[in-house]
């Protein structure tokens, strides 16, 4: 579980839930938000900031609510599975129980803030959501290429952002950023589904991009990317066209990825909650596997200096439209 672990590390004020920690009194009745996010309605108790508003009838639900203190993760980890539609995790914020890809409830510790709920909201709560909802949820970043989707896979800081970004100043709408959302049509190749959610940048990509980072202000002290809003379009989901995974290198090239390679890179990056029961293992393995029958996984090779961000753009918005659309069905 990569995603989650990582995403911890780097938000300190997101420290692991002790278990012993006293909870805060439930806020209020509160006014309802509602959002598109991953293609679902969410209504939410919690404004989202960046995120823009859509009304509709909610697929998924986030509330605030009473939970029991069992069951507990295991020692190192932060989420545990009750079975496959029922997930709980032990967040800094509070502990959350995620049901039936449609209801979230959190308990909230007293230091708990608007802000960093709905960043935890928008990550590791929503990513559990969607394997409920039998997606296949990646830590990777998403941009629409003439009619398709192309995702950018890599580890923290490898460029998925900074490369989408570049790709939208080229006039291209970002499907997604950081988490991304794979969703298997009964027929059909494999979709993306639009995140509608803010892209976040550092201060010299914002800089290479020509922007002003002040205009840009930092969630909470301790962020080091700046939210930047989406263009607030409704996007449809894009059958996905490729997937490129992110490497570091003088030249500026695509290669072929081994079957074996690309497997593995999808499995580690496709979780990030741990400790899967057998059962969601296996959904895992099946959803990695039908991904790679139908989309070609490619290894993007690129130097590490932000000022090459349009060269780099330019070069995969030409090898991405050389590539075919998936099929509606597979070949014979």
């Amino acid at each position: 579980g990569r995603l989650l672990h990582l995403r911890s590390r780097r938000m300190s004020v997101i420290p692991l839930l002790s278990h012993a920690s006293a909870m805060s009194p439930l806020p209020r009745s509160a006014p309802r938000f509602s959002y598109r996010i991953h293609g679902l309605v969410l209504d939410s108790e919690i404004p989202l900031p960046g995120y823009p508003p859509h009304a509709g009838t909610p697929d998924v639900t986030f509330r605030f609510g009473r939970l029991p203190s069992h069951p507990i993760p295991p020692p190192g980890r932060i989420c545990v599975w009750t079975h496959a539609q029922e997930a709980w995790i032990n967040f800094g914020i509070g502990r959350v129980r995620i049901r039936d890809g449609r209801d979230i409830v959190l308990d909230p510790t007293p230091q708990a803030t608007e802000t960093v709920i709905g960043l935890s909201l928008t990550s590791g709560m929503m990513l559990a959501l969607l394997r409920q909802r039998g997606c296949l949820p990646l830590h990777a970043s998403g941009i629409a290429i003439q009619g398709g989707a192309c995702l950018f896979l890599g580890a923290s800081r490898a460029g998925k952002s900074s490369t989408v970004a570049a790709l939208q100043a080229r006039g291209h709408a970002v499907l997604s950023d950081d988490l991304s959302a794979v969703r298997f049509p009964a027929s059909g190749p494999p979709e993306l589904l639009p995140a509608a959610c803010p892209i976040r940048l550092f201060d010299n990509t914002l800089q290479v991009l020509g922007k002003d980072p002040g205009s840009f202000p930092f969630p909470f002290p301790e962020a080091t990317k700046r939210p930047i809003p989406p263009s607030g379009a409704l996007l449809p989901a894009f059958p996905i066209r490729c997937l490129y995974l992110l490497g570091r290198g003088e030249a500026l090239r695509v290669e072929p990825v081994e079957p074996r390679i690309a497997f593995y890179a999808l499995l580690r990056n496709s979780m990030g909650l741990v400790a899967r029961p057998p059962v969601l293992a296996m959904q895992d393995i099946e959803r990695v596997t039908a991904f790679l029958n139908r989309v070609p996984v490619l290894r993007l090779i690129s130097p590490s200096s932000p000022d090459l961000l349009p060269e780099i753009a330019a070069f995969v918005e030409r090898d991405a439209s050389q590539r075919p659309l998936p099929r509606a069905t597979p070949d014979a």
